[in-house]
């Protein structure tokens, strides 16, 4: 020690000039420091007191470590052949489109592109055009504004002349297609026009049914036979025209429709032969001794003692609230009597019911215990019983039925039939959820009622909130159903303990873990049980029959969004009033039975009554897309007309971040991106990495990992075998360090096991679910079809060898996923050393905060990582806040599809930003390459979007050689960053071995 020597503050130990190796250097007063710092030996200047020192030697350890990480960022680098090559492509590009680069995901609107979407400033008129007659086009046409596309002008001129007067104007056969389509546009309208037969003397009036209105002037020489294949209707005129010797005007005096209405009344002959046939099936059913059997069952229930009050309610009001306790036969019963009610009094064909569920399982069950009531098959033409959910459909017959459904499919059908007249009952149960869909469906129907006055719509609800939906709906009438169960005894927390009198003992907290395996979760035998036999069995999921004794745990996962630090939560919290009357009614099914709350009295005190509802506490991207899609007008007022609407906080990040996607502009229209995604079953980040996956022609990959993000993965683990499954999972990662890459290949491997036919015994090993494998199969098909129907593919097979050239290229894979999920990016702030504990994980930070990988992730113990930075699917807060879902990034894909670039000069470095925060070393011509080829490829993406197609890989098309190009210079960087990998696996396996 050498605090004899006086070196001012500090001058003994580490912090001195006497630490060690630092050669006892002195400390220069100017507060410079020493030239040849020895690094911990530096000292604070003189004058500073307790905390300031400690915030001093603070400011001093970040500015080293900003230092180091200047020092140590990563750099791209391009030989000069290769730059060469890329600035001569560029040159051609811009020579042969004299036209100046532009910003693909800026907030400018693309005023001057060929714009297809509704709601644009300046499109509206020929969009209502579209949707109008053919004399209105032509009146709105001077009114189109001169900046209007001149593509949409010649659109417009194709469809009809402007000509003085509508008397003179011809309609050509080759037009008449067109005019056939706009027709069939505004079929909605309730407008009808006619033509009239007029003679030099007097005029015979034949009325023609259409909505576009064309004539023939005699001066036309018309291919009649053309005609003839064209429009049914046409054929008739021409045939009288040919008979009488006349020409056919447009006479908007003549009201009358001879085809329309021979064709009403057929129509309604028909309708009266079905609603016969409906009634004598009725009362042929009363014959079936299935059915009588049936029947009798059905009496017992509490709701059939009040069908004809529930029917009187029905048909004497608009909107309806029914709530029942769990058991009561709500849910299966009151579509019944709703349908069996217009059947008995001859009206069965007019009656469609669409009864929607919170849930796809329980569409199909209910569907199909409706079926059975009714001795039905569920599903088909002789069918009144069908459902409908996502992947899967069973319709019913067209005419007398009742549809069950997932809400989505309802918000679905509203896109081609906004006034929902397929329907004139919808049934909306277990409201009391309060999931998203479903206060979003209460919005679009409480607006619906003043248009369709004749649409009926009943609410049904478990819990006894049925005074709120009462209001919200203009204080419509409510019915309770009374419940159908044996009494139920109801212990508290202190009732409990001073029944069974539990001291807890530490070596029998820890028993049931261990004893609860896979192997023990059987069948309990009631014999068994006694006072004590509840809290053993706790931990186990055993499964009864005929449920009599439930355990109320008191809590619930709970996920939540906190907008202002753009967080997800996932916590556990204690439930509602409601959950525990919920949990209190799964018991005394078929005999009394006995409800253990694990709660104080005072804490059941404390409770709120409702969890609140979805809404309030997820994220809106998805439900603002939507309303877009189905143009219900600007977003905020739509929203605030919900039953408990969110904060505006929240729906403004929300529009913010479908801003910076790229979905919406400044005004709120939807962008040519923003209607793709709206249309997709997808969050809106998923959405856009499939559009990316099939413009660069790696869609399978893609897709499997759009279906595991949006569905769930597909592995599962058993209790003691976790380590196992993170073996497996790492295997199938590839030494790629990416958990999306751990899906593609499963998926992969799975597709090939089905083949052989060993598909069973390749799940086992690595611990994987076949049924999840074959649900996300079915979803990757789903969406192949919307992007064929879309038009970016040209199969609808996902496995389509044009869509998928480079789905083995994983740096191609890496750069879509990174399209897809920006600014999900975070940087790796500090690995664990190699032989860490497990608790030692990676810890990243976002732009925003800190964050730390799953224990889930594959990445979560890495050592090393060749690059810095991750894309990440979410974040989630539970005991802590961890990413989840990420993949390591190498320059390029961050550079050519992460945010706004730009060429910096950060000291004595040269360097190219993303957003200013995620920075790389590049020599100035290198930074103005990539700058300038990225935005060449957003102006491809951009015409790619708005035109789709499947895209052209030909070396002499501008297409092909730039996104080959682009295809280069990624798959190279993740060459060379990925002989870590390469090293990673032949070590591992080589130590396996």
């Amino acid at each position: 020690m050498h605090r004899g020597h006086n070196y001012g503050r500090g001058g003994g130990g580490w912090r001195g000039n006497h630490g060690r190796k630092h050669g006892g250097k002195g400390w220069d007063s100017n507060d410079n420091g020493r030239e040849e710092s020895g690094g911990r030996g530096e000292r604070p200047p003189p004058g500073l007191k307790g905390r300031e020192i400690g915030m001093w030697f603070a400011r001093r350890s970040k500015a080293k470590k900003e230092q180091q990480e200047k020092m140590n960022r990563q750099s791209v680098v391009m030989d000069q052949q290769k730059e060469a090559n890329i600035r001569s492509l560029l040159n051609d590009i811009r020579e042969g489109d004299k036209v100046p680069p532009q910003v693909f995901r800026g907030f400018d609107k693309f005023e001057n592109s060929e714009d297809w979407w509704d709601e644009r400033p300046g499109a509206s008129q020929s969009t209502s055009a579209a949707n109008a007659s053919c004399d209105d086009v032509i009146e709105s046409w001077e009114d189109i504004p001169e900046e209007t596309n001149e593509s949409n002008r010649k659109w417009n001129q194709n469809l009809c002349q402007p000509e003085s007067s509508i008397e003179s104007k011809a309609c050509s056969s080759s037009d008449f297609r067109v005019k056939a389509e706009l027709a069939e546009l505004s079929s909605h309208d309730d407008q009808e026009k006619s033509v009239s037969v007029q003679n030099n003397d007097s005029s015979q009036a034949l009325p023609f049914a259409s909505t576009a209105a064309c004539v023939k002037t005699e001066d036309e020489d018309t291919d009649d036979e053309e005609l003839k294949e064209e429009v049914p209707q046409m054929v008739a005129l021409l045939e009288y025209s040919r008979a009488h010797g006349d020409v056919f005007y447009l006479s908007e005096e003549t009201t009358a429709d001879y085809f329309l209405k021979e064709e009403d009344m057929s129509a309604t002959e028909e309708m009266n032969r079905l609603n016969k046939q409906l009634s004598e099936q009725a009362e042929q059913r009363l014959g079936d001794k299935a059915y009588l059997k049936m029947l009798s069952f059905r009496e017992k229930l509490p709701s059939y003692k009040m069908r004809e009050e529930i029917v009187r309610l029905v048909h004497n009001n608009q909107v309806v609230v029914i709530s029942g306790e769990t058991g009561c036969g709500k849910t299966t019963q009151v579509p019944q009597f709703i349908l069996d009610d217009y059947i008995s009094r001859g009206a069965g064909s007019q009656c469609h019911v669409i009864c929607t569920q919170p849930r796809r399982i329980s569409a199909i069950s209910v569907a199909e215990r409706v079926a059975a009531e009714r001795c039905e098959k569920c599903g088909g033409e002789n069918s009144s019983v069908g459902y409908q959910i996502r992947l899967e459909t069973c319709q019913p017959r067209r005419h007398g039925s009742i549809l069950f459904c997932t809400t989505g499919i309802v918000l679905k059908f509203l896109e081609g039939d906004p006034l929902l007249k397929r329907a004139t009952h919808i049934v909306l149960d277990e409201i009391h959820e309060r999931d998203l869909q479903s206060d979003f469906l209460m919005i679009i129907l409480k607006d619906l009622l003043a248009s369709r006055p004749d649409l009926k719509i009943i609410l049904m609800s478990a819990t006894l909130n049925a005074e709120m939906f009462s209001r919200y709906f203009y204080k419509s009438p409510m019915i309770n159903i009374p419940g159908f169960t044996f009494p139920v005894q109801e212990f508290l927390l202190e009732d409990i303990l001073e029944i069974i009198r539990y001291q807890p003992d530490p070596a029998k907290i820890q028993q049931p873990k261990k004893q609860c395996r896979w192997k023990d979760r059987e069948k309990a035998d009631e014999e068994a049980w006694n006072y004590g036999a509840w809290l053993r069995n706790l931990h186990g999921n055993i499964t009864i029959d005929d449920v009599v004794f439930v355990i109320d745990c008191g809590k619930i996962k709970v996920k939540d969004y906190q907008p202002e630090k753009n967080l997800s939560c996932l916590e556990s919290k204690w439930v509602s009033r409601a959950n525990a009357r919920q949990r209190r009614g799964r018991a005394g099914r078929v005999q009394p039975g006995y409800c253990y709350h694990l709660y104080t009295e005072l804490q059941w005190m404390e409770m709120a009554d409702y969890i609140p509802p979805e809404i309030l506490r997820t994220r809106l991207e998805e439900l603002c897309l939507q309303i877009k899609l189905l143009k219900l007008g600007r977003i905020e007022p739509f929203v605030s007309k919900a039953m408990q609407p969110p904060s505006m906080e929240a729906l403004h990040k929300a529009i913010v971040n479908l801003q910076e996607l790229n979905a919406l502009d400044a005004e709120e229209n939807l962008l040519p991106l923003g209607k793709h995604l709206a249309r997709m079953p997808l969050e809106p980040h998923t959405g856009k990495m499939i559009l990316f996956g099939a413009m660069f022609c790696c869609l399978d990959p893609i897709l499997t990992v759009a279906a595991s993000l949006s569905f769930k993965d597909a592995f599962f683990t058993p209790l003691g075998k976790e380590k196992e499954v993170d073996s497996a999972r790492r295997e199938l990662s590839g030494g790629h360090k990416s958990d999306h890459i751990v899906l593609i290949n499963a998926m992969k491997g799975w597709e090939r096991s089905l083949s052989r036919g060993t598909d069973k015994n390749y799940c086992w090993q690595n611990f994987l679910s076949s049924t999840t494998l074959r649900m996300l199969k079915d979803m990757k098909k789903q969406l192949a079809e919307l992007l064929y129907d879309l038009g970016f593919l040209a199969s609808r097979n996902p496995k389509d060898g044009q869509a998928n050239v480079h789905s083995d290229n994983i740096g191609l894979v890496k750069a879509v996923l990174c399209a897809g999920l920006y600014p999900n990016v975070a940087k790796v702030n500090k690995t664990p050393r190699p032989g860490a504990p497990p608790y030692k994980m990676v810890s990243l930070h976002t732009k925003e905060s800190k964050v730390t990988v799953h224990p889930r992730s594959i990445n979560c113990r890495e050592t090393e990582f060749p690059s810095k930075w991750l894309v990440y699917y979410n974040i989630l807060k539970t005991t802590k806040v961890f990413v989840h879902d990420c993949t390591m990034l190498s320059p390029y894909p961050l550079l050519f599809f992460g945010g706004h670039i730009k060429i910096v000069q950060d000291g004595q470095h040269e360097c190219i930003s993303v957003d200013d925060w995620i920075v790389f070393k590049a020599s100035r011509s290198t930074a103005q390459l990539v700058k300038d080829l990225r935005q060449q490829l957003d102006r491809l993406l951009e015409d790619k979007i708005i035109h789709p197609g499947v895209t052209t890989w030909s070396r002499t098309e501008k297409e092909g050689a730039l996104m080959h190009a682009i295809l280069e210079l990624i798959s190279t960087e993740e060459s060379v960053g990925g002989k870590d990998a390469k090293y990673h696996r032949k070590s591992r396996l080589g130590h396996n071995s």
